[in-house]
């Protein structure tokens, strides 16, 4: 059922990167491994060329990017990526959300990436209250 509206939602949204690295996880866990593979690298393509590129949705795609290599098994790339998200920190939500999102399942009990994950929580929540500390200026 998942992997009919999957490709389903191919058919009409066929440049959307997310859809495909999620179908990666979707046939991946129904044993479609060689499947899954071809998704997941290209995604990888399609990020690696956007970065190349310096496009501003690169500070989303490198939270894919770090989640995609975590998932297949490529420890060292998933964390080069996480590393940039201390470079150029992730958009707000994408820090909770890496603790549910099955493509860290691989490495979420690594103690890099529970500093990292903390490390973004933290600075969210720094910003939040800055945001309400100039809120309530006015």
């Amino acid at each position: 059922m998942a992997e009919q509206c999957l490709i389903e939602y191919e058919h009409y949204f066929p440049s959307d990167k997310n859809y495909k690295q999620r179908f990666g996880v979707v046939l991946w866990k129904l044993g479609k491994k060689k499947e899954a593979m071809n998704k997941f690298d290209e995604v990888i393509r399609e990020y690696e060329r956007t970065e190349k590129l310096k496009r501003p949705e690169m500070i989303n795609n490198y939270y894919d990017l770090a989640g995609v290599n975590a998932f297949i098994g490529r420890k060292e790339e998933a964390y080069r990526y996480i590393r940039k998200w201390e470079e150029y920190g992730l958009p707000v939500g994408l820090d909770r959300y890496a603790l549910i999102d099955p493509l860290f399942e691989p490495i979420r009990n690594d103690e890099a990436f529970k500093k990292a994950i903390a490390t973004q929580i933290k600075m969210h929540e720094g910003l939040g209250k800055r945001l309400m500390e100039i809120e309530s200026r006015y």
